[in-house]
């Protein structure tokens, strides 16, 4: 089993509602991380999200 993270942000619980980081500035793929600390290393690099702006959350899925 694999884990495979993600970046969350702008979300709205009770509308069910959270967007995922995508590659090049929202359109492509979801961006796919192979540890959390490569994921917050790209929040910090990448300039795509406004960490100041919106609650970041660094989701995690196991890849079986």
């Amino acid at each position: 089993m694999t884990e495979k993270w993600v970046v969350g942000f702008e979300i709205d619980l009770r509308a069910g509602v959270c967007v995922l980081a995508r590659k090049q500035a929202g359109e492509g793929e979801i961006v796919v991380f192979h540890s959390r600390s490569e994921a917050e290393d790209w929040v910090q690099s990448s300039g795509e999200i406004d960490a100041e702006l919106w609650d970041i959350n660094y989701l995690r899925f196991d890849d079986d």
